[in-house]
């Protein structure tokens, strides 16, 4: 999965949101602006804490996967010689 837009969409929404509040509020500019610039700031950091998590997350799922697949890959390839072990001994005797 990308996760690239992680931080800028988590920044964006809390924007959003502090904006809605803000004018409900009547809040004056100054304050309007210094409470918005707070907000995209932490809320960015938040995000790109939250793509590595995820990053490392997804990477180690993705490891885990490939494991088990190449583990499957190999008990399948044990599993067909296993087969030809046996198909010589159902031969009929001449």
């Amino acid at each position: 999965m990308k996760n690239n837009l992680l931080p800028s969409l988590v920044m964006l929404l809390a924007g959003l949101v502090c904006s809605i509040i803000s004018l409900r509020q009547g809040v004056d500019l100054m304050s309007f602006t210094t409470r918005l610039l707070t907000v995209l700031v932490v809320f960015y950091i938040i995000g790109a804490i939250l793509k590595v998590i995820l990053s490392c997350a997804f990477k180690a799922m993705e490891d885990r996967q490939k494991k088990a697949e190449a583990a499957e890959a190999k008990t399948d390839d044990s599993e067909v010689f296993d087969n030809d072990n046996d198909n010589d001994n159902d031969k009929p005797i001449s």
